[in-house]
């Protein structure tokens, strides 16, 4: 079941430029995302306070997998052992696996259509009650704003940047690694300590209830 305020097609974020803050906020980093690439795409890192302003924001391109985690272990070190939650799809998996065994204590997120519906609908509440802070920077409002979505045929949704045919990629130039890490990282903050990936039917029923009640709630302006 999926929740019946989406409609067939239209931008998935709204309000993203009341959320953008120019400086990151000083309180503690409490969580931080990483949505992973080496070559086609970025990887990007983005880490969140307690109440959700963005407190780091880091993106790179075409640097390899050993220098990647020495910067997530160097990273992880600098923020006195800050929990990652990081894409462990494919590649992702090995990455993750090497960042365990340093010590570091990142946690993996495996997309599939389903567990990507559930994050993004996740970040969707969060930008639109005005709980989430992010970086007042023209790569992550575009990629938010350029974010949307079409209904299969079969019922289930795939997100998209606009205009893509194909589920879950990037073409025209345009990415979605920033809305993915800061998808993660929200996770990470708001469902602290619970085993991630594919959720369960039971799971994924009472978050879609669970957003449907925090759409008709009042907006809530973060401090």
């Amino acid at each position: 079941i999926l929740a019946e305020w989406l409609s067939d097609e239209g931008a998935v974020f709204r309000g993203v430029r009341a959320c953008a803050a120019a400086e990151p906020s000083r309180a503690p980093t409490v969580v931080f995302g990483v949505d992973l690439a080496e070559r086609q795409n970025f990887t990007v890192v983005a880490g969140l306070d307690a109440r959700g302003h963005w407190t780091y924001f880091d993106r790179f391109h075409d640097v390899g997998w050993p220098t990647q985690k020495a910067r997530l272990q160097g990273l992880s070190r600098k923020y006195g052992g800050v929990p990652l939650l990081v894409d462990s799809t494919g590649l992702g998996l090995p990455v993750v696996q090497d960042l365990q065994a340093a010590g570091v204590p990142a946690t993996g997120f495996v997309f599939t259509p389903a567990s990507r519906t559930e994050l993004i609908n996740g970040l969707v509440v969060a930008v639109e009650q005005r709980q989430v802070r992010l970086p007042d920077e023209p790569v992550v409002l575009n990629e938010f704003e350029a974010f949307d979505f079409a209904r299969k045929a079969a019922g289930d949704i795939r997100f998209s940047q606009t205009g893509q045919a194909v589920y879950g990629g990037a073409s025209g130039g345009t990415h979605d690694d920033c809305v993915m890490a800061f998808a993660l990282a929200w996770r990470a903050l708001v469902v602290p300590g619970l085993a991630v990936g594919e959720p369960t039917e039971v799971e994924y029923e009472g978050f879609v209830l669970w957003i449907a009640r925090a759409r008709a709630a009042p907006y809530v302006v973060a401090p």
